[in-house]
């Protein structure tokens, strides 16, 4: 069955019962595809709510509890809880354990003696953390404070290794033979003899692809834009013919800049809901005054105005939200809910000018928000920029980054 999972993505779950000896089992498969970097989860359980948080791992992803020295390698993907996960882990440790406390039962004790241990991690005690690390980025616990950010889970991305490439079966530019090999369907690259220079910024470029709701084909049109007083950035749309699928998505068009960027802006007009904005897809984003928080990722990257991606966030809320509107929710969290996006379409209507403000936060500094007011400072409108720290630049892939293999290679274009 396919499933989606609020603030993650499309899952299938499958399930299998067996009427004669009543065996059972069931597994979760990503719908979507390897994403482009891996992910690292942790949490910290601190009271005996946490243990019922839903999570989503892939058959890649790898469990991991340092207080007890657990680590569960990577076998078939599930959808399950914490406790259930826990749960699970004894019943398969207890397998043949009748047998083997007849055969060896030193090892048999050891074994009785860590499923006590984790019995004990049922009861709270005392925190502990809980740890997934996928390299397929398809794993995700359960955030039940969403929209705001959770401080007992952490999210971190990374770039995989050519190894962790190697076993997902991906080739990377290592992998490629080192002698070229002139193909009839590859444009030649501007700037070599004969061809002339293309200017990408009069062009929309189109590539062939399929939808992501039905798999139908569809055209992915892409396009060069320069954002004045900015940069370039890359747009991406694409319209299914077939189910009325739309999606659009913005990337940088230049490199991670040397500082991040945090925009302040307080809304105190209608004009300030018309400012362009640029989100990149690592940038987050809050309103303080409603506890609303967008972790880096969500929405992806978008090109809008501040009125657009408040009208975003309140369909994405309310729309896809099933975890809160669903039939399994509280009366308490739609409640919660409802209340929010009413209060988003307030702002949108214009309602509250004044009365609250937006922060954009970027750590690659590949986000922009309009300043109506240049050349003249902006009153309504803080931007700073900041170093950033070793565990972004970490998150971000600039730690290990090797540039020695592009030293002395001549560009393109100017």
């Amino acid at each position: 069955m396919l499933t989606r999972i609020p603030f993650f993505k499309e899952v299938i779950i499958g399930s299998f019962e067996c009427s004669h000896c009543s065996y059972k089992d069931s597994q979760i498969t990503s719908a979507g595809e390897i994403q482009e970097k891996g992910v690292k989860i942790a949490l910290q359980v601190s009271a005996v709510e946490d243990l019922n948080r839903q999570i989503v791992k892939s058959d890649a992803a790898v469990i991991k509890i340092p207080q007890v020295e657990l680590e569960i390698p990577a076998k078939k993907g599930c959808l399950t809880t914490i406790e259930g996960t826990i749960n699970t882990t004894c019943e398969e440790l207890l397998y043949d354990q009748p047998a083997r406390r007849l055969i060896d039962p030193d090892n048999a004790q050891k074994i009785d003696d860590f499923i006590g241990r984790l019995k004990m991690l049922l009861l709270v005690k005392e925190p502990f953390q809980f740890i997934i690390e996928d390299i397929t980025g398809n794993s995700h616990v359960e955030n039940p404070k969403a929209p705001s950010a959770d401080p007992l889970l952490h999210t971190m991305r990374f770039f995989r290794t050519k190894a962790q490439n190697d076993l997902l079966g991906i080739e990377t530019p290592n992998s490629q033979p080192s002698t070229a090999v002139a193909h009839p369907s590859v444009t030649p690259l501007a700037g070599e003899p004969g061809v002339a220079p293309i200017n990408f910024s009069d062009e929309v470029m189109q590539f062939a692809g399929v939808c992501n709701m039905c798999n139908a084909p569809c055209v992915t049109n892409m396009k060069m834009v320069n954002i004045p007083r900015f940069k370039q950035v890359i747009i991406m749309a694409m319209a299914c013919d077939r189910c009325g699928y739309k999606n659009n998505e913005v990337k940088p068009g230049a490199g991670i800049e040397e500082q991040g960027v945090t925009y302040t802006l307080f809304i105190k007009d209608s004009v300030d809901l018309s400012r362009d904005l640029l989100k990149s897809d690592s940038a987050s984003c809050m309103i303080p005054e409603l506890d609303l928080a967008l972790a880096p990722g969500t929405l992806g990257g978008r090109f809008t105005t501040v009125e657009g991606l408040i009208s975003n966030i309140r369909d994405q809320l309310r729309d896809t939200n099933f975890t809160f509107t669903g039939d399994s929710s509280s009366e308490g969290s739609r409640e919660k809910m409802s209340k929010l996006c009413n209060k988003l379409s307030e702002i949108i209507a214009g309602k509250f000018l004044g009365e609250f403000h937006m922060v954009l936060d970027d750590p690659t500094g590949n986000s922009y928000l309009q300043d109506i007011y240049e050349p003249e400072t902006d009153p309504c409108l803080k931007v700073e920029r900041y170093e950033r720290t070793e565990e972004q630049n970490e998150e971000l892939g600039l730690t290990d980054m090797s540039t020695e293999s592009t030293d002395g290679m001549k560009p393109l274009r100017s």
